[in-house]
């Protein structure tokens, strides 16, 4: 840009507006002489030196006017690369809730003399479930709340397992129990399994605490235990939640817990 032509915007940006206050006397008489006078090499040049100087000083009033803000400066932390390796996923495994009929034929399992039903109620009627402490602080349970679905059903059994039997549900000192009381829970329980239910050999090795190793790699020929609990059933339950104690170290009801989730919600 040649003298003219600066002369001629300098004009046009300063006109007669006041210059910011920290701009001294003579730096303000440096550039409106700029703007105004005939060219001359020498003023031009002190008219780009004046430039210079507001630009420094309004640099430093900035720095400094940041420096002496008290809020902080929050910045956005950089995406996550869509190549990172994600954690591994736990392998699904369905929940699997039975009621127990009479049958003479059977000698073992958990319930000797009766056979599990499927009642329909499955960890795909499940909408959450989480491992805790029971109600007296002893590892572990599992808290399930039912889906409305499920809470149909889960009320239902509980009605009628009351039902099952004279005399009032189990515990007290005037209890009745039987095994129509009861609703076990099993992991990856199917209809095969149930029409083997007369194999002593069979049920004694289903019947075992569930094992979730086992069952990831299970085969045609394989009997893998799937038994995780069979609670009696003291009242009806129609508020869609439940808890289920059984034989848990923290680790396996944090295992399980991921297994019914990764089934439930596929």
């Amino acid at each position: 840009m040649d003298e003219s032509s600066f002369r001629k915007r300098l004009h046009e940006a300063l006109g007669d507006a006041d210059l910011p206050p920290h701009v001294g006397d003579q730096t303000r008489r440096a550039l409106r002489d700029a703007s105004a006078s005939k060219p001359n090499p020498a003023r031009f040049a002190g008219a780009i030196a004046a430039l210079l100087a507001i630009a420094i000083v309004a640099g430093l009033v900035g720095v400094n006017a940041l420096r002496r803000s008290q809020t902080p400066v929050v910045l956005p932390l950089p995406a996550a690369s869509s190549s990172a390796t994600a954690p591994p996923t736990a392998q699904g495994h369905l929940l699997v809730f039975t009621t127990w009929a009479p049958d003479s034929k059977v000698g073992d399992g958990p319930e000797p003399g009766y056979r599990p039903l499927l009642t329909g109620l499955t960890g795909h009627d499940i909408q959450s479930i989480s491992a805790g402490l029971s109600d007296i602080g002893v590892c572990c349970v599992l808290n399930i709340k039912f889906t409305p679905r499920g809470t149909d059903i889960f009320k239902a059994l509980t009605r009628n397992n009351v039902a099952a039997c004279g005399g009032a549900p189990a515990p007290g000192a005037y209890a009745v129990d039987c095994a129509q009381r009861h609703l076990a829970v099993w992991v990856d329980l199917t209809q095969a399994d149930l029409d083997h239910w007369e194999d002593p050999a069979y049920v004694s090795s289903i019947s075992q605490l569930f094992d979730l190793t086992c069952l990831a790699r299970t085969s045609s020929t394989t009997v893998c235990p799937k038994f995780v609990s069979d609670p009696v059933t003291i009242a009806e339950i129609d508020s869609g939640n439940a808890t289920i104690s059984g034989d848990f170290t923290q680790q396996s009801a944090n295992d399980l817990v991921n297994a019914i989730n990764a089934e439930s919600h596929s």
